[in-house]
């Protein structure tokens, strides 16, 4: 099916979809948009070996920690599988490569930012959402590779990332270090977080939100329980019921 390469038929045939079973259910099952996208990642060997979950594991964690509200940990939660939806369009030989060598595929790589945070707000247009977990999956796919010393792909600093976008990126990078990849071997928890604060030549602590920073560094053993596969920290679960609570 062609419309595997189209990011935009997908999402609208999914949240389309979405919005029928919740109007009958009453229930969340946006989750549907995220799971099925997810399985079309896993296709096209966009995302493997447990990323797009752990990362997920990791922003709901440190949300929590951040003392964010239960509503923001729900949307976190929902929207960042599609951090990459955009990489659904990018040509086999750019997605496939083991390491980018060239300015024009970086610059063809970086376009996934883009690509998929249209082919989601182009729902957010149809359906005239102003809230939830589609505008911060925009945010998310849009500005996750941006630093808050403005380094990153768009030149965004400082608290002008949306915070969404703000905590994926810390918990991208920690995951991108203890990852195994066709150009690094895995890293250590230890040696991970010696990378995120005193930088190597691609990873610098001024990448990322000092107070995010400094929760992680409270909070990193619960990371590393996450990235060994020994902890699964259903902090969307424990959010929801406080949420429910408070309706």
């Amino acid at each position: 099916d062609p419309s595997i390469n189209n990011p935009f038929i997908i999402l609208d045939k999914l949240y389309h979809y979405s919005i029928g079973e919740i109007s009958e259910s009453h229930s969340y099952l946006n989750d549907l948009t995220w799971a099925s996208a997810l399985s079309l990642m896993e296709q096209k060997q966009i995302e493997s070996d447990g990323h797009i979950k752990r990362t997920r594991e990791y922003v709901n964690a440190i949300a929590r920690e951040f003392n964010c509200n239960s509503r923001f940990i729900q949307d976190l939660h929902r929207a960042s599988p599609l951090h990459d939806l955009g990489k659904i369009i990018l040509p086999d030989d750019i997605l496939c490569k083991p390491a980018i060598t060239s300015h024009k595929e970086l610059s063809i790589l970086k376009t996934h930012t883009t690509k998929g945070a249209e082919a989601i707000n182009s729902i957010i247009k149809k359906y005239k959402i102003t809230k939830g977990y589609l505008v911060t999956a925009y945010e998310i796919a849009l500005y996750h590779h941006e630093n808050w010393d403005g380094t990153g792909y768009f030149g965004l600093s400082g608290n002008d990332i949306p915070l969404a976008a703000r905590i994926f990126r810390l918990a991208d990078v920690y995951d991108t270090l203890r990852s195994k990849k066709p150009y690094k071997s895995r890293l250590s928890h230890k040696e991970a977080t010696q990378i995120i604060f005193d930088g190597d030549k691609k990873t610098s602590s001024e990448h990322f939100d000092p107070k995010l920073l400094e929760t992680f560094k409270n909070m990193s053993s619960i990371f590393e329980k996450i990235g060994d596969n020994i902890l699964v920290c259903d902090y969307w679960e424990a959010s929801k019921k406080q949420l429910d609570s408070e309706l």
